[in-house]
């Protein structure tokens, strides 16, 4: 299968990696793949596009190729991640690269209607109207009030009306 035949409806570019989203929600990656960020089961770098079979059955909302990871959202608003997990970056329980996609979970389930990837970190929007970060913050990038690492989803405290 290759992108010729597809009708593209999203792309994305990493820092040495690029992602597609296909109209019957397919996810193809290309590119640098040394911490796994095509979400292909392996750490081979591909010149061609490859499928990422783990999203065949299910339908994706949007994709994010951030540094050397890539993160999307399904239909359901979950979120799924691969690629560099360097300081927990990816929001996993697991401190080791991600090959394949994997679930990050948002507080108590919640669902994602929009997400975003810097070099190092995320920033997505909840159902409820939330937003939440992870990831590196050494310049306060996570919007927290701090500069620590944050290796799962915080939700940033916006200030009110009143404020």
């Amino acid at each position: 299968m290759n992108l010729h035949d597809q009708h593209l409806i999203a792309i994305s570019a990493g820092e040495l990696h690029s992602v597609a989203l296909t109209n019957d929600y397919q996810c193809f990656s290309w590119g640098y793949n040394h911490y796994g960020q095509l979400g292909v089961g392996n750490y081979e770098t591909y010149a061609i596009p490859q499928r990422v079979d783990f999203f065949v059955d299910k339908g994706i909302s949007s994709i994010v190729a951030g540094g050397f990871h890539t993160v999307v959202i399904t239909n359901e608003g979950k979120c799924f991640v691969w690629g560099c997990n360097f300081d927990g970056l990816l929001g996993i329980e697991n401190e080791q690269h991600a090959a394949l996609p994997k679930e990050v979970i948002v507080g108590n389930q919640e669902r994602l209607i929009s997400i975003t990837s810097g070099g190092q970190h995320f920033l997505a929007v909840c159902e409820n109207g939330q937003c939440v970060s992870w990831g590196q913050n050494q310049q306060g990038q996570l919007g927290i009030g701090n500069y620590a690492v944050v290796p799962s989803p915080q939700v940033i405290p916006l200030p009110t009306n009143n404020s």
